[in-house]
């Protein structure tokens, strides 16, 4: 049997940071044992936390996020055997322990605090599929309770778009509108050049975000410059990029990189890999080409 699998990628954001920082951020979040409510009904936890390499704790962890249902007990109930809202009566007979909820499904998940990138698995066999921006609300939410950021600070979670979507905003055939939206990476992100420029930018704003909007002169297009193009970059990492426009045919269209989740499809066979070891592979081989991607 083969089962596919979809490793995406997020960028976890602190200031200030360092790899010790992450791993007491993961621990201290999983240690308060609370779930974060993502869609209606719909909740998860982190559920576990392990080094990849027990002796090489700084290089990467893997663990789990526990979704599962959960009902406000206030809310009405239906008797479907007799098409009406169950009576008291009804409810009585409704025994549900505290510590059990339905709908369990879980979904993988590879962290290296060193770059502060995480990999998510997004579906598997057996397990109904974990949506980027559900993702993100979930690592958000649980990562900014009270207690984490009252040590830690504001966190931020990023997914990061494919290598393609930046591009098809940027050369949209009619650029008429580039919208920016920045939110301050963590130092080591910055390289060389324009990178430097833009962190400068952070420090004289002392900022903490930013957004930039460039308005094409009427039936013009938007030619961004090496500026803007590095700009772009940093946003779609740390942010967002929103461009909109026409297409070759005149058809109006919008296009966001929050859109285009980078995403790796992954096959194998359970009778002769084990997943965590799979995942891992990948997670590592993801994460050289978003570091190469980053430093070209």
């Amino acid at each position: 049997m083969v089962i596919r699998l979809f490793a995406r990628r997020s960028n976890i954001t602190m200031h200030p940071h360092s790899t010790e920082k992450y791993i007491e951020l993961f621990k201290k979040a999983l240690s308060l044992n609370n779930s974060t409510m993502y869609q209606a009904n719909h909740y998860a936890l982190i559920g576990s936390f392990h080094p990849v390499v027990e002796e090489e704790k700084g290089e990467g962890f893997h663990g789990g996020i526990y979704r599962f249902l959960n009902f406000e007990s206030g809310e009405p109930w239906i008797n479907l055997s007799e098409n009406k809202e169950a009576s008291e009566e009804d409810l009585e007979e409704v025994n549900i322990p505290d510590n059990l909820r339905p709908g369990y499904h879980s979904n993988n998940y590879i962290f290296f605090p060193k770059e502060h990138l995480l990999f998510f698995e997004r579906s598997s066999s057996g397990q109904k599929a974990l949506g980027p921006k559900h993702a993100k609300k979930i690592f958000e939410n649980l990562l900014n309770q009270k207690e984490l950021t009252e040590k830690y600070g504001r966190v931020d979670v990023t997914i990061e778009p494919s290598y393609e979507a930046l591009d098809k905003i940027l050369k949209m055939p009619t650029l008429s509108k580039l919208k920016l939206t920045v939110t301050k990476p963590n130092p080591d992100f910055f390289g060389s050049g324009t990178d430097q420029e833009v962190e400068a930018r952070f420090k004289a704003l002392n900022a903490k975000n930013f957004e930039t909007e460039l308005t094409a002169e009427k039936n013009e297009s938007l030619t961004p410059d090496e500026g803007i193009r590095s700009l772009a970059n940093v946003a779609a990492s740390n942010g967002k990029v929103i461009g909109s426009g026409y297409d070759e045919n005149g058809i109006r269209k919008q296009e966001s990189t929050e859109n285009h989740p980078y995403i790796e499809t992954v096959k194998y066979d359970p009778d002769t890999q084990g997943i965590m070891g799979m995942l891992i592979t990948k997670a590592k081989q993801m994460k050289t080409t978003l570091m190469d991607r980053r430093n070209q």
